[in-house]
């Protein structure tokens, strides 16, 4: 079985063209993980061929909504790194004291909490970045199509999967597409 994923075609300021999940941008439950779901037209098809166990979704975001979420999650964005960019200053700076004044201390857990913290500002960094791009972009109205292929119950294709794992969103949105 295959899902059809619609996109939308975007010109970014340096005069690339990219392309953005137009279904399952608005149902993931994380919204700066929406720029995960940019891609390059390599990917997409645009003479689309379906067979009778193609499941094709309609578009459900307009280039103008985008430009909200983008904007919208862009300020939510940075709200979120500079809580995790001060935690994490926090942390450090009391770490600092104890391990001068030779307090042992149990770390073990405080490092796990830290790895956590600093993938997510990772993530959160990246997402800027790319969502700044996008927040510049004009529409080219057009549409492609990216072909998912659905194994097991999950989709096939690498970045979907990931987010499969990871946004409960998504996940709840993928499944109920399966769902007959």
């Amino acid at each position: 079985m295959h899902i059809i994923v619609p996109f939308l075609s975007l010109k970014l300021k340096n005069g690339r063209t990219v392309w953005i999940d137009a279904y399952f941008s608005k149902k993931l439950n994380e919204s700066f993980r929406i720029a995960s779901l940019v891609r390059s037209d390599t990917d997409l098809v645009f003479d689309l061929k379906e067979s009778r166990d193609d499941l094709k979704l309609e578009p459900i975001l307009s280039f103008t909504e985008l430009k909200k979420i983008v904007t919208k999650t862009l300020e939510e964005i940075n709200s979120r790194l500079n809580l995790i960019k001060s935690e994490r200053g926090q942390h450090y700076a009391r770490w600092n004291l104890l391990r001068i004044l030779f307090i042992p201390f149990g770390w073990s857990r405080k490092i796990k909490e830290d790895e956590i913290k600093s993938s997510m500002q990772r993530e959160l960094t990246y997402s800027k970045e790319i969502l700044k791009a996008i927040s510049l972009s004009t529409s080219l109205e057009k549409i492609g199509y990216l072909i998912i292929e659905v194994e097991n119950g999950k989709p096939r294709d690498r970045i979907y999967r990931k987010l499969y794992e990871i946004d409960s969103g998504f996940k709840k949105s993928f499944d109920e597409i399966l769902k007959p």
